[in-house]
């Protein structure tokens, strides 16, 4: 069996300045900007580690959204895929897998967002999602819901990669949920 760890980056200030409403708030809508998937094979011990970057088309990339994710307006207008491709290449990944899972609700309810924003059709069926993040906090954290990095810490492992870039945050999701797996059984 296989299961999609997924681990989305979208664009983001430090804070949005200006009255919200009348027009200003339009400047200042979070999009998906990068996908991270890790295919976690409950075969095999290996873990496949996949970064899909996308071009923002209703908002840019700011300083802060560069500083927190590592991303680059310029790199994602010479990298990305337009939104259609993206969602295509995510659903054909999603036919290999089947079930998925984030740390939280909010790569969900964001991928449902910019779906229907864009009039595009869910990649992922929200009906065989799992949220890791509550999953792990009834099981190990006393039912608190942790961040990524102390949950990693909480099981002796250490956080592999950058923060906060999705594919990274999706191969460390993938660790926890193989040891969730094992531990279940």
């Amino acid at each position: 069996m296989k299961i999609l760890c997924i681990d989305l980056e979208a664009t983001c200030w430090d804070h949005i300045p200006g009255p919200r409403g009348e027009g200003s708030f339009d400047l200042y809508i979070s999009e998906i900007i990068e996908v991270g998937v890790a295919t976690l094979d409950t075969e095999s011990p290996e873990i496949v580690k996949e970064q899909i970057l996308i071009k923002p088309i209703a908002s840019t990339v700011s300083q802060f959204c560069t500083d927190l994710t590592g991303l680059t307006q310029r790199e994602l207008d010479t990298h990305g895929l337009s939104k259609s491709d993206a969602w295509d290449h995510m659903s054909h990944i999603w036919k290999k897998g089947r079930y998925w899972c984030s740390w939280g609700n909010y790569d969900m309810k964001q991928l449902t967002i910019d779906s229907e924003r864009f009039g595009l059709k869910m990649p992922f069926h929200p009906v065989w999602h799992n949220n890791v993040k509550t999953t792990f906090g009834l099981f190990f954290a006393g039912g608190k819901s942790d961040g990524l990095e102390k949950a990693l810490n909480k099981l002796g492992m250490a956080f592999e990669g950058r923060p906060h870039c999705g594919a990274d945050d999706a191969y460390n999701l993938a660790r926890i949920v193989r040891f969730l797996r094992v531990t279940a059984h």
